[in-house]
């Protein structure tokens, strides 16, 4: 009889977060950007100008763990450069992306 010491209980919620570079890059008019949460909690991703404005909210809502896909569509933004930043919890990750007319 084999008894069993311990139990690996298997998630599918990521180990870490991660804010994945957007595909495609450089990009028009729209993007895909992927990120993973690690535990449930307010999960903040904004687009921001190199002026440093705001210019989309993607997500501003509680998420429970998991890899999502966000898009963004540009249309109507000029071309150049752009920053998306990821904040969760105490986390805060960015990634510039480059929009080409």
């Amino acid at each position: 009889i084999v008894i069993p010491t311990a139990v690996a209980e298997r998630t599918n919620a990521p180990e870490r977060m991660t804010l994945a570079q957007n595909y495609p890059n450089p990009f028009n008019p729209s993007t895909t950007i992927q990120l993973s949460i690690d535990e449930r909690q307010l999960t903040i991703v904004n687009v921001y100008d190199m002026l440093g404005r705001e210019v989309a909210v993607l997500l501003n809502e509680v998420k429970d763990p998991g890899t999502y896909a966000l898009t963004w569509d540009a249309r109507g933004m000029a071309s150049g450069m752009y920053i998306c930043r990821m904040i969760a919890g105490n986390v805060t990750l960015s990634r510039t992306m480059t929009l080409l007319r």
